[in-house]
């Protein structure tokens, strides 16, 4: 992905080698992340029923400011 970054420029991305798969294996692991965040969501809003209300975004916020609780 540095080659993409230090050349953009789609016909000379289009020529590096195995980018599909490489493509397809990030894919896959974005998959993986957000299947496991969704997961730790959904843990979250189990053991805070009064979290069901709020967006994945809102929860996310609000868990990231943990360690500031009058920032939550």
């Amino acid at each position: 992905m540095a080659k993409v970054y230090k050349d953009p420029a789609a016909l000379s991305v289009i020529k590096i080698p195995n980018l599909g798969k490489m493509l397809t294996k990030s894919a896959k692991t974005l998959e993986e992340v957000q299947k496991g965040l969704n997961q730790y969501l959904e843990s979250k809003q189990d053991d805070f029923p009064r979290f069901y209300f709020l967006s994945s975004d809102e929860l996310l916020e609000i868990l990231s400011e943990t360690r500031e609780p009058l920032r939550v």
